[in-house]
Order: structure tokens, then sequence, then C-alpha cells
């Protein structure tokens, strides 16, 4: 599906502009980074701008987008992590610096790759900071509605040592990949792994969804790619040994390690090569070629001209359906530019109701939050085109009156 806009050149801030698609994330331009992260003021405004409104300030889930959002986002007061590499479940430092620098596919979080490496360590520690303080207050409430007593040094303490990573788990052995490897690797999946994500990978198993105490967890398509952590060897092989605890996924134990290692070749097997990554997001430049005229059609060949930018989506409600990549190009001549957006929809939606729409927001600020349509403080200039219009749909659902007006009056008293 192709979409030209056109608006006066003036509104574009001179860094340039923030893409957003209705079914899908956001790409901005690279300004002047920001300064590196180590006092705590500014990790907490790192924190507030970029994580909060999903995360909510405090941590809990609780952000003003965590309505929208589906896989929500993570309650870090459970003191449950996805992506760990540790024998207690607790992530290290690095494992949510890895997380943060990637991202979380099948869910609305993006890279945050743009960051420098001192501002994700920072944002790591923060992170625990919050889940420490979380869990004490859930240690202290629910000492309370049980009747007893914990005082909130005790109940700090031990939230403290909860979140105090264990040891990493050892490394799965390097093994030459046979046949009889991956008809081993096999065996063991079809025990401990298929009734989840199905014989063939695609998250179609026996236990389609799962639900813990906190959240409902679907299985993952390891065909499609849609991984929460990388399809390296090493990331592979610690969601294998070390479990997914904020997903349910427990560990898998091993009494040999060469069973470890086929478990891990055979699916490796299973994810094609380069799928693992082709949804991770990417910052995009998207600078506008200028042009003697301006396109007014998708298909005008001035668009030739401007070379395209392949932009990863991130829906904020995930679904099987949902458009995962979008292409933008724009141009100028001086006065006005124009954005060309085009992606691949697998159905034509012209309703009402939740039409084929798409929005580009634009911001003069160098580095704008990830999600959001601006404030008082921060405007954001915005173009929405959708398949249908309320001006399309004029006259239609008007209400004829045939009664005359006595009939309507109100009754006397």
């Amino acid at each position: 599906m192709d979409r030209c806009m056109l608006r006066p050149l003036s509104v574009v801030a001179v860094a340039g502009f923030l893409v957003v698609v209705s079914c899908g994330t956001a790409s901005h331009t690279r300004g002047p980074g920001l300064a590196e992260a180590t006092a705590k003021s500014e990790v907490g405004d790192l924190y507030r701008r970029h994580c909060s409104l999903c995360h909510g300030i405090d941590g809990s889930g609780t952000g003003r987008a965590a309505a929208l959002l589906y896989p929500p986002a993570r309650n870090f007061w459970t003191g449950r992590f996805s992506l760990v590499s540790t024998e207690n479940g607790v992530p290290t430092d690095a494992d949510i610096e890895r997380t943060l620098a990637r991202g979380m596919p099948g869910s609305a979080m993006p890279s945050f790759a743009w960051m420098t490496g001192g501002q994700r360590h920072a944002l790591a520690g923060h992170v625990r900071r919050l889940a420490i303080d979380g869990l004490a207050r859930r240690l202290e409430y629910r000492a309370k509605v049980s009747g007893g007593m914990l005082e909130s040094a005790q109940a700090r303490e031990i939230a403290t040592e909860m979140m105090t990573p264990g040891a990493v788990v050892e490394s799965v052995p390097v093994v030459e990949v046979t046949t009889k490897v991956l008809a081993r690797g096999k065996d063991l999946y079809t025990r401990h792994c298929a009734a989840c994500h199905g014989d063939d990978g695609k998250g179609r198993g026996a236990i389609r969804a799962w639900r813990n105490e906190f959240e409902m967890h679907l299985a993952r398509d390891f065909t499609a790619g849609v991984l929460k952590g990388a399809a390296s060897r090493d990331e592979l092989a610690a969601r294998i040994t070390a479990g997914m605890p904020g997903s349910g996924m427990p560990p898998t134990e091993f009494t040999d390690a060469a069973d470890a290692a086929a478990l891990l070749a055979y699916v490796q097997s299973l994810i094609p090569e380069g799928a693992g990554d082709r949804l991770v997001q990417h910052r995009r430049r998207i600078v506008a070629r200028r042009v003697d005229k301006l396109p007014r059609e998708p298909k005008d060949e001035a668009w030739t001209e401007a070379p395209e930018s392949s932009l990863v989506l991130a829906p904020l409600s995930w679904t099987e359906n949902a458009c995962l990549s979008a292409a933008v190009a724009a141009v100028h001549d001086g006065e006005q530019i124009a954005i060309r957006v085009r992606w691949r929809d697998s159905s034509r939606d012209a309703k009402a109701i939740a039409s084929d729409a798409v929005a580009i927001q634009l911001s003069t600020e160098p580095e704008p939050p990830l999600f959001g349509m601006g404030s008082r403080n921060h405007p954001v200039n915005i173009w929405h085109w959708k398949a249908v219009r309320l001006r399309n749909l004029e006259g239609r659902f008007d209400v004829c009156c045939h009664r005359t007006p006595a009939a309507i009056r109100r009754p006397e008293r």
C-alpha cells in the first residue's frame, strides 16, 4: 500500500523527523547524543523520557500507555525477567543491557541501541533498583495482610538478596552438527519443547498459551524469527538452560552436556538464517532529496530520485497479521516536502472503524521520546492519512424523521 503526503517545508525540523505508522513503531533521526548518564538524576530522566510511559515511573508496569500494550509492559516489581543467564533466574546487568540494546520483538519495546553503552548500563542499574523497591513493597504488604510485621529495612534487605544474580549457567559445548545430533535434538525437542512451540516450531503446540499470576504468554514461532532474545548460539543456549522466568518457560536440565548441545542444534535448525534479527529496530536517518517538481501521487516518477529507508514496525498490540515493516522516502522543492510511506498489507480495510491508516509525527527536538503525541511543552506536528475519512461517509448515517412537530413535542404535565 502506497501513500503520499505533502506539507509546507517550514514545519520540518532541521535535524529531521520522526515517522510513526499506525500499525507500527517509530524511527528517529540521530540528533546530538545525550550526555553520558552517570548521575542518578540523569538516569532517572533517561528512564522517565524513554521507559516510564510503558513501565510506569515506579516500574510497576502501569505507565500511561500500558492499557494499549499487548503483551503488557514488564512489571519490575515481580522480580521476574525473561532474558536471563543465571542459575537463579535473576538477570545480570549485562542481561538487561542486551535487552535494552536489542529491544524485544513481538512486543512494543523498541531497540535502544542508539544510546551509549554507559547509558544502557546506568538504565540497567535503575531497573534493578526499581525491582528491589517494588519487591520490598510487596513483601511488606504480604506481611501486613497475613497479620505479620516486616520492617522496611528488612524488606529491602530481602528484596536486594532476591534481585542479586546467581552464578551464570554453564556454557553448552560446541559439537559438530550431524544427522545423528539433529535426530537426538529432535527427540529432546519433542519431549521438552513441542507441547508449547509445536512439532514444527511455529508456536502452535497443544499448550498454545499459558498464564502465570501476572500475565498471559504465547509460545514464540521460531520459523518466523519473532524471538524475544537474539538467535545467536549463546543467547539460545541461555534460554534453554536458564529458562525464561518472566515468561513462564522453565529451564531444561541435562545430565549429559551433549544433550544440551543436540537440543540447541535442533532449535537453531528451525530458525531461518537472518530471521532472528529481521524484526530488530534500528534508527534511520531519512534525508529529503530536492526535486524540481513535487510528486502528487505515490507512483509519480519523481519518487525514483528519492532513496527509501526500510523501517521495522512494532505494533502496540501484537497480532499475527500485523504490518511489520514500511518503506519511507521524502523529497522537497525548497518550499514543500512530500513523504511517501509504503507497506505490505494482507488485507485492505476501508471501513469507518479501524481502517488502514498511517501517521507521520514531526518534532523539532533532537532526542524526542519514543512514544507519545507531544505535550504543551513538547509540541509535535502530526500528519495523518486513513483509508476512510468521516467526510467520505457524509450522509450515509443521516436519520430521517417523518413525525410531525406535534408528535415529538414534550407532553404537558
